[in-house]
């Protein structure tokens, strides 16, 4: 059974979600990796966000570690992953994360730890990644720091596209200038099984999934 929990901003969310973990799975502390790649480029700017969110996953009473996966190999993310009980991957650039993820051939040791049970939690681009592919993002990111992707698949945890920060005044008027624009077309332009797009209003799925918008 999958268990996922997707937010626009774990800050604001982790309460909630580690309530839900406790309810659902068990009462102890939960050891939570931390990975904060999709980050890097942004490390001259203010990352008081960041912080934010993981003193907020902390003061909810996960047992926080930072990590990153970049320079990593696919033994070490397989042997590090395996030591915590909930998989987080935090905000920043999408592209960034992505071309991280294809140079340590990683997506498909996420995906398969998730698919066996591990607990992964998003913020903003960590929840985007966990999509099937992560195009629509092309407004919001700069796609060029992150030159020579493979293709723009995510890890496809979830079968549709997380759109986070739908409800923000300036990201938000950007979501519905792209689905006006052509959003609409995921089945033909994004996936060749198709999936729906999801703008931070809840959905049920049968395996254990939550949005925190």
């Amino acid at each position: 059974m999958k268990r996922i929990f997707l937010a626009s901003s774990v800050g604001v969310t982790a309460k909630a979600i580690a309530d839900e973990i406790q309810k659902e799975f068990s009462a102890d502390k939960k050891r939570l990796l931390f990975i904060t790649t999709a980050s890097e480029l942004k490390k001259q700017q203010d990352l008081g966000w960041q912080n934010d969110d993981r003193k907020s996953l902390t003061n909810a009473g996960f047992e926080v570690t930072d990590w990153t996966i970049a320079g990593k190999s696919g033994d070490e993310i397989q042997q590090i992953i395996e030591t915590f009980d909930v998989i987080h991957f935090n905000g920043g650039n999408v592209f960034y994360l992505l071309k991280q993820l294809q140079l340590t051939n990683s997506i498909d040791i996420f995906r398969k730890a998730v698919e066996s049970g591990k607990i992964y939690t998003g913020s903003s681009a960590g929840s985007m990644i966990a999509s099937p592919n992560i195009l629509p993002a092309k407004t919001l990111d700069k796609i060029e720091d992150a030159k020579k992707l493979k293709d723009f698949s995510g890890m496809a945890i979830v079968d549709f596209l997380v759109m986070p920060h739908w409800g923000s005044s300036f990201q938000g008027k950007i979501f519905k200038r792209q689905a006006v624009g052509g959003l609409r077309r995921t089945r033909q332009d994004y996936s060749p099984a198709g999936f729906s797009i999801c703008f931070g209003q809840r959905r049920s799925l049968q395996d254990s999934f939550r949005l925190a918008f």
